[in-house]
């Protein structure tokens, strides 16, 4: 089963911090479909500075994917949620996807559905 790691102090709104677990457990079907070398970090904007910090080099690089569609997110979207998809095994093949309108729970949804089919796990 993949891990799915959501710090509550990353999120802005006293709302997100209390259905990160909801979130969880409400997917934990979901994550026994992705390989268990895959982890999944859902981060908020909570830290401004953090935020800015990161994601500015890869927006200008096209590297934030929408996750309904994996197009890169434009420049003049504004993000509330990244999603940090990295395994264990494959270091260098990452992805990163922005939320750009859908709630927390769409979005986390959202990502790991596409994750699903990059990942799958390997022992069902």
């Amino acid at each position: 089963m993949a891990n799915l790691f959501m710090p509550g102090e990353s999120f802005e709104f006293e709302d997100e911090r209390e259905i990160t677990t909801e979130i969880q457990s409400k997917f934990s079907r979901l994550l026994r479909e992705i390989d268990h070398n895959v982890t999944i970090t859902i981060i908020g904007r909570n830290n401004k500075d953090f935020w800015d910090d990161q994601i500015t080099v890869p927006l200008s690089r096209n590297m934030i994917l929408n996750p309904t569609n994996e197009k890169p997110i434009e420049r003049s979207h504004d993000i509330t949620h990244l999603a940090v998809v990295t395994t264990k095994i494959e270091k260098e093949r990452g992805y990163l996807y922005g939320n750009i309108g859908s709630s927390l729970s769409d979005f986390v949804r959202a990502v790991i559905f596409k994750t699903m089919i990059k990942f799958p796990s390997k022992l069902n």
